[in-house]
């Protein structure tokens, strides 16, 4: 049997019918179809989940923890596809969210996370066309939306602490509180992209610009390590990985 090929997107650390493992989000390409795979940390079997449409093209996954009854639903952002957020549950896919209930379509929905700061977790979309975040209860209902003009181009999530931490592609990361204030953690998304950005042009062909110690390109995925180191991946030719160390309080 030949090894899937992925081209691994987003990458969520879940437990599936109580075993640890990976969900990869492969968004294809422009001509052909994405998928959402099962990856078992402890036996290495590969699973392809069925995709909910034709143009399935994933870009994120997040799964709800907490107890309830949408305890272990899988949340599947289709950022590069037909721009919306999918919910799968034991009985397979059951809902397909395009933002209208939101008063403006989803465009983009590029990162997706579970918040879980309040009494109740709340699934986020990072509707990075449209310069916002979008809550919705575990089973979709429209909660809020939080926009701020720092927020320009948001594309994926991680809770820290009671932070939301935002990858804006343009060059930075913001923190949203629990009251929905945005500020910048490192850099400033507002200005004009350089001429061929993310990357450089030599001779009108794209080249791998100069990347600079401490300051921020393309900003594009982000995890949490612990309270105060955070890695960030940047959308470049030939990539960049950053680690943050945020100063510890006290």
């Amino acid at each position: 049997m030949a090894t899937p090929t992925l081209v691994n997107h987003g990458i969520t650390l879940a437990r599936r019918s109580g075993r640890d493992g990976l969900w990869l989000a492969d968004p294809g390409t422009a001509s052909s179809a994405g998928q959402l795979a099962w990856l078992d940390l402890g036996t290495g079997v590969f699973e392809i989940l069925e995709p909910p449409a034709p143009s399935w093209r994933p870009t994120s996954a997040a799964v709800v923890t907490a107890s309830g009854p949408w305890q272990d639903d899988l949340w599947v952002s289709d950022g590069y596809g037909d721009g919306l957020v999918y919910r799968h549950t034991a009985y397979g896919w059951t809902e397909a969210i395009d933002g209208g209930e939101t008063g403006l379509q989803f465009n983009c929905p590029h990162g997706i996370a579970i918040d879980r700061r309040g009494p109740d977790s709340l699934v986020v979309i990072a509707d990075r066309g449209n310069r916002r975040l979008v809550f919705l209860e575990p089973g979709g209902k429209f909660v809020r939306a939080v926009t701020h003009e720092l927020m320009t181009s948001p594309s994926s999530i991680a809770q820290c602490g009671d932070d939301l931490l935002v990858t804006d592609l343009f060059g930075a990361v913001l923190a949203v509180d629990e009251s929905d204030g945005v500020r910048s953690l490192i850099g400033d998304s507002r200005g004009e992209p350089a001429p061929g950005w993310p990357n450089a042009n030599s001779d009108s062909e794209p080249v791998r610009p100069e990347l600079i110690d401490g300051v921020l390109n393309s900003p594009h995925g982000i995890a949490i390590a612990n309270a105060h180191d955070i890695y960030v991946t940047e959308w470049v030719l030939g990539g960049r990985q950053i680690h943050l160390r945020l100063a510890e309080q006290g």
